[in-house]
């Protein structure tokens, strides 16, 4: 923890704030002791002093720390006889007034009006900055560890309370899979696994790997040793989750050169060791020993888990093995797919004919798998899940032989065999084509691009891949998030420590990005330590935020989401913010119900100005099954608005789900738990960025709580850190002063008081930390004390 420059003031019984004055002690005879200094001579009048003005007089400590100096035989100067003077005489008509009760009684009244006017005065001045502290939902005041203890217990009761949901859902697939005959998993021709896990509305899942039959596209290699951003970033001691289908080879060479670092964090897999669990892996982790071969943060620790009860594992393995970012290359089927019976591979469409016999529902639907993901993340707010996009578009969705022939389907959750034709997945061009995890709010879902062999160059060389599935969800928010090379990937493979192979499918460009982002969490905790890891808010909305434009249109769209993965620009927005020192590009606020941000940004008219806001959702409920129900999902509506130097407001980008080939356009976006805003035609001058909500802030149990907003900005010059001082008190209520100071947006302050001053003082905390949403922060402060001494430090 950081601190920065401290000031201090006091208030008694009746508000009297020390009067700072400017002076050198090196003007002194002796250094004077701490305290507050009065004059014996007019000591019911005068303003107090931080130090004796007159060293050579004696000074008499009458309290812990207030000082009275004798300076009865100093002749009184011009001003001084003048206010003496103005005092005898208000003193003598007090005393007139004091003799006749009518008039004692009107005066009375007239001074308290008098007093009650200028302290409604002075809160009306101060009501702009008032900023409320950062409690639990109960008003508890929580410490830093109090919180890190928190979220430990809450994601320990979350598995918990899984686990009994999972072992409900672990009988329901017993049952199905008696009646249906169906093998519990299923070994596909592309190295991967299909199993069914789950059982909802009366409908099997089957969890299947992203497969289909690297850094230099990203950006990544740049971030490397040997790179021309100077980092040498390689992911050491950086946990990675991975769940997957299978085990890891984790004697391969790229994972046990210079010590093992592929975990099993949950013992053997019934799927055995397989060639998808260990390719990513090695995208994600590989040595280099192949150079060809390396994964992004290749010096990373990766904690691998099986995805049979991921969500149940999910809690658990954040808070015990510490990872920022997990990858989850699978999704539930959708549509045309696969199982085998006997292990023999039979076609199967996953969808309910009943809800509609040519359109499987689970398209795009968020269900009670995205729900639980939104819930897993919104108890570990650092932990930012990465999941593939799947592959069911094109050829990938459809039939793998003709209908004719039969294949397995579901009518009200009971399995039958048809002939019916059916059509290919997805809508007309491939839309809503997202399995239903992909479909979660607080996740970076991930598609697939081709390589490009020399890095980016424009929006016109990135290539989706034909199979790599889109958006938009049923809502209409924006999916997929990002895309990632995902094409022939070069990785590790299962058969032996020294065999690599090459695959395809969002399996592969998941990782990719992933991998990548982890090199963005070791950057931010060489810079910054540990103490207070970015959100996984922030990095979810700095990967959006510095992504190469993808597409054929400015903007955000349902295929490409919001762009290429660059994430040699993220680091260096992540070095830019940190050379500012005053979070001139990545602000971290906690946002009170009925509270709004609102800060400048300085634009010097040469580049575009882009702000971006992101934060993590609680969880909706899923709509009952049925196709393209437009049921929002979205909680905490907030606002997003950048307000130009003429006073023109800029709206962030939205999309329309009912026309998903169109363009991009602004507007009030009230879908998606990520806005931006992009000025390309800037002008030079100070900008605007507010923030604001929609009804009330609340959390997974719907009371009203704070938000936790992350707000990226780029494009503007970074303004000087102001200086932490106090302004003068000023006085509001009956023993109540407001303080004030000014502040850094997304900077988190703590009023601190003593009540006296020594050598060394001892300050105790008043109150919880307060969140900067403005550019000054005030707050109001009782003292029933004869003395109180205050104080604001600002933590980063």
């Amino acid at each position: 923890m950081k601190t920065k420059t401290r000031t201090a003031t006091r208030i008694g019984t009746a508000v009297i704030a020390l009067a700072l004055v400017s002076v050198s002690h090196a003007q002194l005879k002796e250094p004077p002791l701490p305290g507050t200094y009065y004059s014996a001579k007019d000591f019911e009048w005068s303003p107090p002093w931080p130090f004796n003005p007159h060293p050579e007089l004696e000074a008499v400590e009458i309290a812990p720390g207030i000082f009275v100096f004798d300076d009865t035989s100093i002749p009184d100067t011009p001003e001084q006889a003048a206010a003496r003077k103005r005092r005898e005489e208000a003193a003598a008509i007090a005393r007139a007034i004091a003799a006749d009760p009518v008039l004692a009684k009107a005066a009375q009244e007239e001074q308290q009006a008098a007093q009650e006017a200028a302290w409604a005065k002075n809160r009306e001045a101060f009501a702009p900055w008032l900023h409320q502290d950062i409690r639990a939902t109960d008003g508890k005041i929580l410490t830093l560890p109090d919180r890190h203890a928190l979220e430990t217990a809450g994601l320990s009761a979350l598995s918990e309370d899984l686990a009994i949901r999972a072992k409900e859902n672990h009988q329901l697939v017993a049952e199905f899979l008696t009646t249906s005959r169906f093998d519990p998993f299923t070994r596909l021709d592309d190295g991967g696994v299909s199993a069914i896990v789950r059982v909802e509305n009366g409908l099997p899942r089957a969890v299947a790997t992203c497969n289909l039959l690297a850094a230099d596209t990203v950006g990544t290699d740049e971030l490397w040793p040997g790179g021309n951003t100077g980092f040498n970033l390689t992911g050491t001691n950086i946990a990675i989750g991975l769940f997957d289908g299978g085990d890891v080879r984790i004697t391969h060479r790229e994972f046990s050169t210079n010590g093992v670092r592929v975990m099993d964090i949950d013992g053997p897999s019934a799927y055995g060791t397989n060639d998808h669990a260990t390719h990513v892996s090695g995208t994600l982790a590989a040595y280099g020993v192949t150079n060809r071969a390396r994964g992004m943060a290749h010096r990373g620790r990766v904690f691998a888990a099986d995805f049979d009860d991921d969500f149940v594992k999910m809690p658990g393995a954040v808070s015990t093995n510490g990872y920022r970012v997990s990858n989850h290359s699978y999704a539930y089927q959708a549509g045309w797919g696969y199982t085998s019976i006997g292990g023999t591979i039979y076609m199967v469409w996953w969808g309910d004919i009943v809800v509609n016999p040519n359109q499987s529902y689970l398209f795009g639907f968020y269900s009670a798998a995205a729900q639980t993901i939104d819930q897993i993340a919104n108890n570990a707010p650092t932990y930012l899940p990465v999941w593939a996009a799947a592959n069911e578009r094109g050829s990938a969705g459809a039939p793998i032989y003709s209908p004719s022939f039969g294949y397995y389907t579901f009518s009200n959750g009971v399995v039958i065999v048809s002939t019916a034709n059916r059509p290919n997945d997805g809508d007309a061009g491939g839309y809503d084509t997202l399995p239903e995890q992909a479909c979660a709010k607080n996740i970076l879902t991930i598609g697939s691009v081709g390589d490009l062999t020399n890095g980016y160059s424009g929006s016109a060389n990135v290539a989706l891949s034909t199979f790599s599935s889109i958006g938009p969800t049923d809502d209409g928010r924006t999916k997929p998030d990002l895309v990632g090379n995902g094409e022939e990937v070069y990785s590790t493979g299962p058969t032996n420590a020294s065999n690599y192979l090459s695959d395809s499918g969002t399996s592969m460009a998941a990782p990719n990005v992933a991998g990548s982002i982890n090199l963005l969490v070791e950057l931010q905790s060489r810079l910054y330590g540990t103490n207070r890891p970015l959100w996984a808010s922030t990095l979810k909305g700095l990967a959006i935020h510095t992504a190469d434009e993808a597409g054929v249109t400015p903007g955000p769209d349902y295929r490409f989401g919001w762009g290429l993965l660059n994430t040699r620009r993220a680091a260096l927005l992540i070095q830019s913010n940190y050379i500012s020192q005053s979070k001139a590009h990545i602000k971290e606020v906690v946002l009170n119900n009925g509270d709004y941000i609102e800060f400048p940004v300085v634009s010097d008219g040469t580049q575009p100005l882009k702000v971006t806001i992101c934060w993590t959702d609680p969880p909706a409920t899923p709509a009952a099954a049925s196709v393209d129900p437009t049921n929002r999902t979205l909680i905490n509506d907030l606002d997003l608005r950048v307000i130009s130097p003429s006073g023109s407001t800029n709206f962030p980008y939205v999309l329309n789900p009912a026309a998903p080939t169109n363009a991009a356009t602004t507007g009030d976006n009230v879908r998606d738990n990520l806005e931006q805003v992009l000025i390309t035609n800037t002008v030079a001058g100070s900008y605007l960025v507010r923030v604001t909500h929609k009804g009330a802030l609340v959390n997974d149990a719907g009371q009203t709580n704070q938000q936790a907003i992350s707000v990226l900005i780029s494009g503007n010059v970074p303004l000087s850190r102001p200086a932490l001082v106090l302004a003068q008190p000023v006085p509001v209520s009956t023993n109540q002063i407001a303080l004030q100071w000014p502040s850094v947006v997304g900077s988190r302050y703590q009023v601190q008081y003593a009540d006296f001053l020594a050598e060394p003082t001892t300050w105790a905390n008043l109150g919880a930390e307060m969140s900067a949403t403005k550019t000054n922060v005030a707050v109001t402060v009782w003292s029933t004390n004869a003395y109180r001494f205050f104080q604001v430090v600002e933590n980063q």
